[in-house]
């Protein structure tokens, strides 16, 4: 196996935001931090064991906050990650938050290698900063991007749609500050309101009021026009990028190709294995130290079928859309021509260049049509390969 991507997952956060569903930790105990870095290298090692490959070629540090830690910890572990890989990285990204970012921190990720940095930003208007309890201030925001811009080329962005408090002319205030900051990738996500969230109890209670979903649909079309005309690329549907700057890390997911997921809650991909760890820390660090792979939340060995059933949930959202020859590779003669004569009588889909992808009205809009595909591909199955996969 040569080359895949690396994922490691860094939980501990300073705070947590009141969206957040992620598995994250605001308890920053010095041992435990240092126990758990030593413990992600543990289970890399005893991965490496199981599916043994000689070179990565992205390597994401994600969280979680991996700079609320001390520096020196984070160097130290990518010196330890260093020691299993040979070659060279194309890609590798650290995800910060900007109330951490400082001169020191930039310059200790590039001398360790690092050539991208994802900044979270999530809005550019302060009261649902505030509301949502981000620790930063657009202003704040600004002051991060530019201490990381004279150290790195390669930024990214995130931003949330439909947080509280939004206006309805919050295009013309995102747009204002993305015309000044021109990052070279944005991804922007619609607010996803998970039931276990503090964020979901505050609506819930009418604490919080949301946009109406009209308003940020509008604001939202409104900012993706904007790019358009300043030359940004939307090759995927929540992902948008300069030419040349496509995350080529998340390629790696939405192509279904190989990859390690290191950490607590992290998931992996390696040939047809699908995993992702335990969200228990104790259980993590318990299992590691006892010389095993954490328990899983989840695992399974995919047949032919799931595999095409996971590439076409995950590839169906790049622009591009999924290589039609890759995707009837995973079904038999009469299962694909089941499947392709539902696709060929639906308006939501397309093809172009041997791939098939979603119709543009559906790209951005595309929870009604991607289940569609997935009821579509499990009827096209026999009876016999027909299972449930709660990753799809």
């Amino acid at each position: 196996m040569n080359g895949c991507g690396l994922y490691f997952h860094i939980p501990f956060c300073l705070s947590r935001c009141s969206y957040c569903d992620f598995c994250s930790l605001v308890d920053l105990d010095e041992p435990i931090v240092s126990a758990y870095l030593l413990d992600t290298i543990r289970e890399l090692s005893f991965r490496l064991n199981e599916y043994p490959i000689q070179s990565i070629d992205t390597l994401y540090i994600g969280g979680g906050t991996p700079n609320a830690i001390d520096h020196k910890k984070i160097k130290t572990l990518f010196h330890s990650l260093g020691q299993f890989f040979t070659g060279t990285i194309r890609e590798y990204t650290v995800e910060l938050n900007p109330e951490q970012v400082t001169v020191s921190w930039m310059e200790m990720l590039r001398d360790s290698g690092v050539n991208r940095i994802s900044l979270g930003a999530q809005s550019f208007w302060d009261p649902s900063l505030q509301t949502v309890r981000r620790r930063h201030t657009t202003d704040s925001f600004f002051r991060a991007y530019e201490i990381a811009s004279q150290v790195f080329s390669a930024i990214s962005i995130d931003l949330i749609m439909g947080l509280p408090n939004e206006p309805k002319e919050y295009a013309s205030i995102a747009i204002a500050a993305l015309r000044q900051l021109r990052p070279n990738h944005i991804s922007i996500y619609q607010l996803e309101l998970a039931d276990n969230t503090p964020l979901y109890r505050q609506v819930m209670k009418e604490v919080v009021d949301l946009p109406i979903p009209s308003s940020t649909e509008a604001n939202e079309s409104l900012i993706i026009e904007f790019l358009a005309k300043e030359g940004y690329i939307h090759y995927e549907t929540s992902n948008f990028c300069l030419p040349g700057y496509e995350s080529l890390h998340n390629l790696h997911y939405w192509n279904n190709d190989d990859y390690f997921g290191i950490g607590l809650s992290a998931g992996g991909h390696i040939k047809n294995k699908r995993y992702q760890n335990t969200q228990n820390l104790e259980a993590y660090m318990r299992s590691l130290s006892m010389g095993s792979l954490p328990p899983p939340e989840y695992e399974r060995e995919n047949q032919p079928a799931e595999e095409g059933k996971e590439t076409l949930f995950m590839g169906i959202r790049k622009a591009q859309g999924i290589w039609i020859p890759k995707l009837q590779s995973f079904l038999s003669d009469l299962e694909w021509k089941r499947f392709w004569d539902q696709i060929c009588m639906s308006e939501q889909f397309e093809t172009k260049d041997g791939y098939l992808r979603l119709a543009p009205h559906w790209f951005r809009k595309n929870r009604e049509p991607i289940g569609k595909l997935i009821e579509i591909w499990d009827q096209s199955l026999t009876t016999k390969e027909k299972q449930t996969n709660p990753f799809c």
